[in-house]
C-alpha cells in the first residue's frame, strides 16, 4: 500500500467516524470557518504520527510540501491556525478513542493497547514472577540497553 493509498483509507475512516459521532461540527459555529475541515486535520495528525512527525512544525511543513494535492487547503492556512484547530479537536479525538476502544475491546481482561515494552519483573526473577502469565515475553530494550 502506498502512502497516498494509506492517506485515503485513513481519511475515509476518519470522515465516516466524524459524521457518525459529531452531531454539530465545531467549525460550523460562528461566522469564521476554517479552510481545513476537521476530518482533514485529524487525518493529518494520525498519518503524521504514523510517519513519526510528532511536532506541529514538522507535521505541517511535511504535509504542506509533500501532500498539497491531497490537502490543498493547507496552503491557505497558517501553521498556528492549524495547530489551534488540532488542539480544539481534542474532545472529538477523545470520542474517537472511546468509540474505537469499545469496538475493539475483547472479553479478555488484559489486551495490548500499545507496543511499548513494559518491564513486569526484573530479568533475574522473571521465571518466578506470576504477573501476566502466558502473555509476557522476553525482549531487549535498546533505549535502556537491557533485557527484560
Amino acid at each position: 500500500m502506498t502512502l497516498n493509498d494509506f492517506l485515503l483509507h485513513v481519511f475515509v475512516l476518519v470522515d465516516d467516524l466524524y459524521r457518525q459521532l459529531v452531531r454539530t461540527p465545531l467549525r460550523s459555529r460562528g461566522p469564521r470557518r476554517t479552510a481545513v475541515t476537521d476530518p482533514e486535520v485529524i487525518t493529518v495528525e494520525v498519518v503524521g504520527e504514523f510517519l513519526g512527525l510528532d511536532h506541529d512544525k514538522g507535521l505541517f511543513a511535511h504535509f504542506r510540501r509533500y501532500h498539497a494535492a491531497e490537502f490543498p487547503a493547507l496552503a491557505r492556512v497558517h501553521r498556528t491556525s492549524f495547530a489551534r484547530q488540532a488542539a480544539n479537536l481534542y474532545a472529538v479525538k477523545k470520542q474517537f478513542h472511546a468509540h474505537l476502544a469499545e469496538r475493539l475491546a475483547t472479553w479478555d481482561r488484559v489486551f495490548i493497547v500499545d507496543s511499548l515494552p513494559i518491564p513486569a519483573a526484573a530479568f533475574g526473577r522473571a521465571k518466578s514472577c506470576r504477573r501476566f502469565t502466558g502473555a509476557a515475553a522476553f525482549g531487549y530494550d535498546h533505549a535502556r540497553r537491557n533485557t527484560m
